[in-house]
């Protein structure tokens, strides 16, 4: 009823019937049913079928007066409100928001789990909790923290920069954003520099400004950052939504017999080493899909390079999958073979774990479909040079 009436009292003809509505006050809190059906003269409530007929009334009002008004939401500077429909019984309530507003699910899960949501006026924390017809949704948007992260003169490879985004080839050994072990030398550090404190979008927080995906320390290649709000939620929709191609290239340990093969396995936190995610079955576990195609094969050191495109974007999806079949990628040291590892970096001039984000297709901001790709950093190229000399397919 407070919802109704927040927007019935801007329209005398609804607020009119609501007034003549009487609900005894133990009776106020009954579920809205889907029905309507039109009050023409004063109601007086004594049972629960005559406050379902009502109620439903009242509810399918403000529904309409909102939809026709062009309204999703009651919106405040940091506040939004939202009605269920009857076609949202039943949905999650992270997916409830994101179809209501320009932000990515990760983010509202974080919004959900910090207690920044209210259903019909209740704080809920869980993210997979499922809304009935006609429930307030009530949305609590924190204001952005101060930036404490430092600008630094870091030379960046730039690859494409419009109004929206910049890509970037990030080189091995570099960190994307600050964290508790990196507080310098990372990627933000040389974006703020680069482009000012003020021209990244906010909505990864103060310690991840503009970016919408990662690469890990030791990996190399294509990453794209978003330069304001907008670019951000549409990236970060682009990504979520799976419209983004992202194919990356990986040396193997082993030899690979099929040309093409796929691994769709899930994949959660390891337990045991906080550092690591594992391949499982349990239902935390999320769904991982990546695709992989056979390019070479080397003697020495027995080993395929891959090309391998992942569909979903899990931490560290391509070397947990890979390792979990038994072909680690070479010089990866925490799913990797240590013995296999000391050989190949005492052999080829490399001193990290072959794998490189070839390149990115993604559908930018301002409408254009763009590819973007990044050539092999110098140690991957002296070392696929190197292993040419014993290539036996």
């Amino acid at each position: 009823f407070q919802f109704a009436i927040r927007y019935l009292c801007l329209s005398e003809d609804f607020f009119f019937i609501l007034k003549e509505v009487i609900v005894p006050p133990h009776l106020r809190h009954t579920p809205i049913p889907v029905q309507f059906i039109c009050a023409t003269k004063p109601l007086r409530i004594t049972n629960k079928a005559s406050l379902r007929v009502c109620t439903s009334f009242i509810v399918y009002a403000a529904n309409c007066y909102i939809k026709s008004m062009n309204l999703k939401s009651a919106t405040s500077s940091n506040v939004k409100i939202f009605l269920s429909a009857e076609e949202d019984a039943e949905k999650r309530l992270d997916q409830f928001l994101a179809e209501n507003v320009d932000f990515s699910r990760t983010f509202l899960q974080k919004l959900i789990k910090s207690a920044k949501v209210r259903v019909d006026g209740k704080s809920i924390s869980k993210v997979a909790y499922h809304l009935r017809e006609y429930q307030e949704v009530s949305l609590e948007i924190p204001e952005p923290a101060v930036l404490h992260t430092l600008p630094e003169n870091i030379p960046l490879d730039i690859l494409y920069e419009d109004d929206d985004v910049i890509v970037i080839s990030k080189p091995a050994g570099m960190v994307v954003h600050p964290d508790e072990t990196y507080s310098s030398g990372t990627l933000v550090n040389a974006l703020l520099h680069y482009l000012g404190t003020e021209k990244l979008s906010g909505i990864g927080g103060v310690k991840r400004p503009g970016i919408v995906h990662r690469l890990d320390k030791d990996t190399s290649g294509v990453l794209i950052v978003a330069k304001n709000d907008k670019a951000h939620r549409h990236l970060s929709r682009e990504i979520s939504e799976r419209r983004v191609t992202k194919i990356y290239k990986a040396l193997v340990f082993g030899k690979i017999k099929n040309d093409e093969f796929s691994i769709d396995s899930p994949i959660t936190r390891d337990t045991e080493h906080r550092k690591k995610m594992k391949v499982s079955a349990k239902k935390d576990a999320r769904n991982a899909l990546t695709h992989c195609t056979l390019e070479r094969i080397f003697e020495q050191p027995l080993s395929s390079l891959l090309t391998v495109q992942i569909v979903t974007g899990r931490t560290h999806q391509i070397r947990v999958h890979l390792a979990s079949v038994g072909f680690p990628v070479a010089g990866d040291s925490l799913y990797g073979n240590e013995t296999l590892n000391t050989k190949f970096f005492k052999d080829f001039p490399i001193s990290r774990m072959f794998l490189h984000a070839e390149s990115l297709q993604i559908l930018l901001p301002n409408g254009k479909q763009k590819v973007f790709t990044a050539p092999f950093p110098q140690d991957l190229e002296r070392t696929l040079e190197m292993l040419m000399y014993s290539e036996i397919r």
